[in-house]
């Protein structure tokens, strides 16, 4: 994905894929030092600082959403329709689990925001059988 946008980074660029070397200087920019304080991805609401305010049971639901996520990138990756549209049902599927009651304020605001987008592409994904559909709406989400 090399950064671009798609439906769980709409807004693009590097993110933080949980993988730490340590604090090792890799030559890279720290992705957190680049993230604008208005940026409201999935990835950047349950992590920034505020994110403390999250509670770990809708952090654990939401990351069933990521794992289907990163099924989905691969079997688009591979050029299988079949299986994008089986991960894409499996993030709506995961989507109807995450109680979004548990979150407050802002941060309600912004999953409400984000579920809809995810579960309108999601819809699309997971009825289509063209790959190049799929990928154009997994990259334009």
């Amino acid at each position: 994905l090399a950064g671009k946008p798609s439906m769980m980074n709409p807004e693009g660029g590097k993110i933080n894929t949980g993988h730490d070397h340590g604090g090792m200087d890799m030559g890279e920019q720290n992705p957190a030092a680049s993230m604008k304080p208005d940026d409201h991805s999935l990835y950047t609401m349950i992590n920034e600082p505020s994110g403390e305010n999250i509670s770990q049971q809708f952090k654990t639901q939401l990351t069933k959403v990521f794992d289907q996520y990163i099924n989905l990138k691969n079997a688009l990756v591979k050029a299988d329709a079949q299986k994008v549209a089986k991960f894409a049902r499996k993030i709506l599927y995961s989507l109807e689990k995450v109680d979004m009651e548990l979150l407050k304020g802002d941060a309600h605001m912004v999953w409400m925001n984000q579920w809809e987008n995810l579960k309108t592409d999601g819809e699309k994904i997971a009825e289509s059988d063209n790959i190049d559909f799929q990928r154009k709406i997994f990259n334009l989400g």
